[in-house]
């Protein structure tokens, strides 16, 4: 299912935990939205390598930081 899909009507946490586990939905005021899965670990380590070899020509800081979780409060 493509990101920023919804199901259609309301729904509660109990339907939440029976759909299938190979989809990844969060449910957000009783709505469902599709989300897109984690980039791969190929896809980070290449963002890695092509950051690490761009930044010495850059004057200023990134504006950004790597971390290992983004926790998100929703639209």
């Amino acid at each position: 299912m493509p990101q920023g899909t919804t199901k259609v009507g309301r729904f509660s946490y109990g339907d939440y935990c029976r759909w299938p586990d190979d989809e990844r939905w969060e449910l957000i005021d009783g709505e469902a939205c599709a989300i897109a899965p984690a980039p791969s670990r190929l896809h980070q380590e290449f963002t890695v390598e092509l950051t690490r070899q761009i930044a010495p020509s850059s004057t200023t800081p990134p504006d950004w930081t790597r971390s290992v979780c983004t926790v998100s409060s929703g639209p």
